[in-house]
């Protein structure tokens, strides 16, 4: 599905390039193109007045690209633009928080999704006076609230065809719906280089530029620096917890499988192609039970009591008789909003830290996403 609104622009479709610095070049019809140095799933062109963005990964299993105009207030009298700089946006992630927070213009944002996923402090401060609307989550949105708000535009995301259903209505009741897919990047700088993409509705590309650049550099040099460790032994790594008689472990070319490579960590299925999470029987996990020397993540696991409880097998882990078991949640709310998700995902450099830390105990630094579990 492609949204052509002038044929002017036909001509102006552009692939990602994953190895190239971040610059624009100029095009024969005056539009430049920037380049993107990691992300694969969005493009964008520019010229002085306009830029055109270009979603071309939106979900699994979803091939539609989604073409998305924003421009100056010269060009006010075209149809069906995205006038910018926006002044009233609403999101329907947390992961939108974190961007937009980056950016520092969460005081645009006047609507979100869900207040149980927020970790933002004043975002959960004005939704409890009324200045943030919280619109409900996908299948039970409060679409009057959400026109009441009269929102420059929702940036949404989509998981599957029945999510584009909920985002189609949006956009029947005239509401200018962004798709957002920075999830589906396979690499924290990929998912973290979508700093670009949002910073074209607030007309700010050069401080996502500045932005980004400063995470990147951040984040290259300590992956380098693992190479300086002296008498370096890579830790075996698991992750998460079984559901159904099934473990997903992260597929070899996932984010996470991306970010323990980077941290220095030995990670048993980084050959495996697969970029979400991949299935196996927990008998096959249960025979490597001796080599793993870390275990990440267990879902919403607080304590080692809570894992034993949840999985008793689990304590015939290496990690776990080691007490040596970390989850993503030191930056919790109440109702369960993780700062990991939000900020997390602008700062990778934050997360690999965090890692190498963790593999690497020598190192004296302290957590800021991750905790022990006791």
């Amino acid at each position: 599905m492609r949204y052509f609104l002038f044929l002017w622009f036909v001509c102006l479709l552009i692939s990602c390039n994953n190895n190239s610095e971040t610059k624009t070049t100029k095009s024969n019809n005056s539009f430049d193109t920037v380049f993107l140095s990691y992300s694969k799933c969005f493009s964008i062109v520019q010229n002085t007045n306009s830029y055109k963005l270009s979603v071309t990964t939106s979900f699994k299993g979803n091939n539609n690209i989604y073409e998305y105009f924003l421009h100056r207030d010269s060009f006010k009298t075209l149809p069906y633009h995205i006038p910018i700089p926006v002044k009233k946006v609403i999101c329907l992630s947390a992961t939108h928080i974190g961007f937009i927070d980056a950016l520092n213009k969460t005081e645009y944002i006047k609507g979100i999704s869900g207040k149980q996923y927020i970790y933002h402090p004043e975002i959960l401060k004005k939704i409890e006076t009324g200045n943030i609307i919280d619109i409900g989550s996908e299948g039970h949105f409060d679409y009057e609230k959400i026109v009441s708000l009269k929102p420059d535009v929702v940036f949404a995301f989509g998981v599957d065809q029945k999510s584009l259903t909920y985002l189609s209505k949006l956009q029947q009741l005239g509401i200018k719906v962004v798709l957002v897919g920075e999830y589906m990047e396979n690499t924290p700088l990929g998912k973290a280089e979508w700093i670009k993409f949002f910073s074209c509705f607030f007309d700010c590309l050069e401080d996502a530029n500045v932005f980004f650049d400063n995470v990147k550099n951040q984040y290259i040099s300590l992956k380098d620096s693992i190479s300086n460790i002296q008498n370096k032994i890579k830790p075996s790594v698991i992750n998460g917890l079984p559901y159904n008689g099934t473990w997903y472990v992260p597929g070899g070319n996932s984010f996470m499988a991306s970010l323990m490579k980077d941290a220095g960590a030995d990670y048993t299925w980084i050959k495996n192609t697969e970029t979400s999470g991949t299935p196996f029987p927990l008998e096959q996990i249960y025979q490597n039970a001796t080599l793993f020397d870390v275990w990440l993540n267990p879902d919403m696991a607080n304590s080692l009591a809570e894992i034993k409880q949840f999985e008793p097998r689990a304590t015939s882990f290496k990690a776990f008789k080691n007490k040596y078991v970390f989850n993503n949640t030191c930056r919790l709310t109440p109702l369960g909003g993780n700062d990991y998700w939000e900020s997390g995902t602008v700062h990778p450099e934050i997360i690999l830290k965090d890692l190498i830390h963790i593999f690497y105990p020598t190192i004296n630094d302290s957590l800021y996403y991750f905790k022990k579990l006791h």
